[in-house]
């Protein structure tokens, strides 16, 4: 029997390729934070979203992009896809991700990677995060090759401060926590019980006192008396 808990707690790292020219973000084994930090909430999507707030996520409030490499990865992130869709974010996808789930119904505009407008657009769009899950047996394969097109668009959200998620776990738990959040299933407001939590206890015990800061050298003609230094710090 799983225990009831009455909070969770979500730790998430915080990255700064923003100061790596050329650098590629997508992550693996290696650490490559530069830091952690861990939120409190009634559910693990509450918490999740705060955790990624303090590491200076902006959660996207109507526009994404999407650009999904393999088609595993596209059937496995399917169900996230008509999540959004549902709930009334506008979806924009490159091209093979586009038709991918264009064929499922799935209002989709597309953003054709070759085009010579692709950054321009990005931009003219108000794109609010990328989700760019790449082909990662392929980049195997062209590994010598490294400015992909998948490289370029997450350099492209790097320097463009547009938030970005690369993977696709990551990607299936952000999305049904801003689904929740939408739908007002959860919130990321400040909850004092949770969030502003301390091991540290104060106990205020009567009669107890320091009367040294009052008294310096005592015995001194010019100085208080232990006396006189007492009256002091209980009065004060």
């Amino acid at each position: 029997v799983e225990p009831k808990l009455s909070k969770i707690g979500v730790k998430v790292p915080q990255f700064s390729f923003n100061r790596l020219p050329g650098c590629d973000c997508i992550l693996g084994v290696e650490m490559m934070s530069v830091g952690e930090l861990a939120c409190f909430g009634y559910t693990k999507e509450e918490a999740y979203l705060k955790s990624l707030l303090s590491v200076g996520y902006r959660l996207p409030q109507q526009k994404i992009l999407l650009s999904i490499g393999s088609i595993r990865y596209k059937k496995e992130f399917q169900d996230s896809v008509i999540k959004l869709a549902e709930t009334g974010y506008q979806l924009y996808a490159t091209t093979g991700t586009a038709d991918y789930y264009r064929s499922f119904g799935i209002p989709i505009k597309t953003l054709a990677w070759h085009s010579d407008l692709f950054n321009e657009k990005i931009h003219q769009w108000g794109i609010e995060m990328i989700i760019n899950v790449s082909m990662l047996d392929r980049l195997k394969m062209v590994s010598d090759v490294k400015k992909t097109p998948g490289y370029e668009l997450r350099r492209l959200a790097i320097e463009k401060n547009i938030p970005l998620m690369t993977d696709i776990k990551n990607s299936r738990l952000l999305v049904n926590s801003l689904v929740k959040l939408k739908t007002g299933e959860i919130s990321i407001k400040l909850q004092p019980e949770i969030d502003c939590q301390s091991d540290t206890q104060i106990w205020r015990i009567p009669l107890l006192f320091d009367p040294h800061v009052h008294i310096r050298e005592p015995g001194y003609t010019y100085k208080e008396t232990w006396q006189s230094g007492s009256r002091a710090a209980v009065s004060g």
